[in-house]
């Protein structure tokens, strides 16, 4: 018996991982540029005032973060699945995501994830009641 899955949930939890830690580096980011873009430096381009340069950067590093952490989630939740051998779209979704976040690990866990495809259980998602 082989063990894709196993190695392809694995990979996909580093990969999730790794973007849930960028996710709190970029958080970190902000916190630190909104600090050094609020001093009065006399060398500052006057164009762009300071409140509103911090502004700009919380706005798209915010973006940022949150598409990270969504494809970390997405990531870390196709792992879980690889390891229990269940709903392998959903672990090749989490792949896929992965590979987004950490290119190489991301790879191997698509590759591992496409060739576990025999070992999940053939299953649906559980629907909600209407």
């Amino acid at each position: 018996m082989q063990n894709n899955a196993k190695v392809a949930g694995v990979l996909n939890i580093v990969c999730g991982a790794a973007g849930a830690l960028g996710a709190l580096l970029i958080v970190f980011a902000i916190l630190l540029i909104r600090t050094v873009l609020n001093q009065d430096f006399p060398f500052y381009d006057t164009s762009l005032s300071p409140e509103a340069a911090a502004d700009l950067v919380t706005v798209v590093y915010t973006a940022v973060g949150i598409f990270l952490a969504l494809l970390s989630a997405l990531a870390i939740t196709g792992g879980v699945y690889a390891l229990q051998k269940k709903y392998w779209g959903l672990a090749l979704a989490g792949a896929i995501a992965g590979t987004f976040i950490f290119f190489p690990c991301g790879v191997v866990a698509i590759v591992f994830t496409a060739l576990a495809k025999p070992e999940f259980s053939a299953g649906k998602l559980p629907s909600t009641p209407a």
